[in-house]
């Protein structure tokens, strides 16, 4: 987690070398409009693998860009946990 993120992701120089082979969101759906701009251009510009953790809702729309390739439909905290063992 970083504080205040959406200041840093503003940056220029930031914007121009960040470069993830992996996003990994817990919860959703975000509500940075800048995280979801960066994540839409990483995407488009160099494909990443952007894993979604949340417990499904069946009226929810946690991908309302169309950028996540893997769901983990499930509790966030087992996964870190399972992730941590």
């Amino acid at each position: 987690v970083v504080p205040f993120a959406e200041h840093i992701l503003r940056n220029p120089t930031v914007q121009q070398n960040l470069q993830p082979d992996l996003i990994l969101q817990f919860g959703a759906p975000l509500v940075s409009t800048e995280i979801s701009k960066i994540i839409k251009t990483t995407m488009r510009e160099q494909p990443a693998h952007h894993v979604l953790v949340h417990p499904h809702q069946s009226d929810e729309r946690a991908d309302p860009d169309f950028t996540v390739s893997h769901k983990v439909d499930g509790d966030i905290s087992s996964f870190i946990r399972a992730l941590a063992s």
